[in-house]
């Protein structure tokens, strides 16, 4: 598909696993994956300014690939979060245990605890 404003290409892949578990990323200029919660507009959809969303592909619709969902990876913007993304998270346990957690999943931890209850290290 093309859109009907900058007439960039829109890619559309069938959901697998993988496409899930990454969820949505971008990298600015690049590309924007929206995979999780969002919604697309079909062919002939209209913009108020007369664009349209044109079919330039009419092939059968593709697993997303693995390799892709790879890529995505490496190349996507740094997600940054904000606390209030959090309003509605359940309470951290007291006896939640953060490098133990890091260890067990294998993953490498960087920065420093700021409190006992609060870290502020980032899971790569």
């Amino acid at each position: 598909m093309r859109s009907g404003g900058k007439k960039l290409p829109h890619l559309y892949f069938r959901q697998t696993e993988m496409s899930r578990a990454i969820g949505n990323k971008k990298a600015s200029g690049w590309f924007d994956l929206q995979s999780a919660n969002k919604y697309v507009v079909g062919p002939g959809s209209v913009l108020e300014d007369g664009g349209t969303y044109d079919v330039i592909d009419n092939s059968p619709i593709a697993d997303f690939p693995e390799w892709l969902a790879y890529w995505i990876l490496e190349n996507a913007d740094e997600t940054k979060c904000k606390m209030s993304d959090f309003k509605d998270a359940p309470p951290v346990h007291p006896d939640f245990d953060f490098d133990a957690w890091c260890e067990h999943y294998e993953i490498e931890c960087v920065g420093e605890a700021r409190t006992a209850s609060t870290s502020s290290r980032r899971a790569r």
